[in-house]
């Protein structure tokens, strides 16, 4: 058998050889470590009582109602959560979810704007409240579900102890961060008839439900307490999930293929020539 006999079985092979490997589906495969995500669900449980038209807060030398403060201190917690499905719930004789868990914080903003003190009735049934958070946190499959009560804390009314209800929370393993609305002494109150016994914020209960919870307590009364609040929620309150490994796939197979196809033509083109000398 002569050379170029020789030649072509043995590219004839290999192009056999070449299209069995390409119908195996060849991949390159890279591994790489994938990070959980840290984004958290957090439920913000705003108190719109009437104990929230106090104005025992100054800003800029004006007096402004809890509730005023209260709306401006979430809009800008809102905007610092960036990733966080975040969800409101409002109370006060009665318990409604406004915004149930999103992403939207546009929306969520939007609609807290639409929040005014008497929306849900005039007392505080923050038990109630506490309970229906507890349960849409529950309904999450995020393992980092945390909720967030404003308000004063006084006043307390409802079918549902608030003590049952952080009893709840602590089993259900849910961190209650608490922020104290309205001014700590009867000094702040305003001095003119508003037609409302002055109550000072609740801070004792309000400290009780987060240790009990293991969350933590904030005061309203300075800016400060906001940033304390937003820097503690995301130190604390981190995804614990292992990261897994993440395996990326591309297929090879179109390599064999190609070449088989390049081989084939060159016999076919080698075989014309021979044809056409003969």
């Amino acid at each position: 058998m002569s050379y170029s006999s020789w030649l072509t079985v043995l590219l004839s092979w290999l192009c056999v050889i070449l299209l069995f490997v390409s119908l195996a589906q060849p991949e390159w495969v890279k591994k790489q470590l994938q990070k959980p995500e840290k984004y958290r669900d957090i439920v913000f449980v705003v108190d719109a009582s009437i104990s929230m038209i106090q104005r025992d807060y100054i800003l800029q030398g004006k007096r402004i109602d809890r509730m005023t403060l209260l709306k401006g201190m979430l809009s800008r917690f809102i905007d610092q959560l960036e990733g966080d499905n975040v969800s409101i719930i409002v109370y006060a004789d009665s318990v409604f979810t406004l915004v149930p868990l999103t992403r939207d914080h546009e929306l969520a903003k939007k609609m807290l704007s639409r929040i005014k003190v008497g929306i849900a009735g005039r007392t505080s049934a923050m038990g109630n409240a506490l309970t229906q958070a507890v349960h849409e946190a529950g309904q999450s499959t995020n393992n980092k579900r945390v909720l967030v009560l404003l308000t004063d804390g006084t006043r307390l009314t409802g079918k549902i102890n608030h003590h049952v209800a952080t009893e709840l929370a602590r089993q259900s393993g849910l961190h209650i961060y608490t922020v104290a609305i309205g001014a700590r002494s009867e000094a702040a109150s305003e001095k003119k008839n508003s037609g409302l016994i002055y109550d000072p914020a609740d801070t004792q209960t309000l400290k009780m439900i987060a240790e009990q919870t293991k969350g933590k307590f904030y005061w309203a009364g300075d800016t400060g307490a906001l940033s304390n609040a937003i820097h503690d929620i995301q130190q604390a309150e981190q995804s614990q999930d292992k990261p897994q490994m993440l395996y990326i796939k591309k297929s090879l197979y179109h390599w064999p293929l190609l070449l088989a196809l390049l081989i084939f033509s060159g016999l076919q083109f080698l075989s014309m020539r021979q044809k056409a000398r003969i």
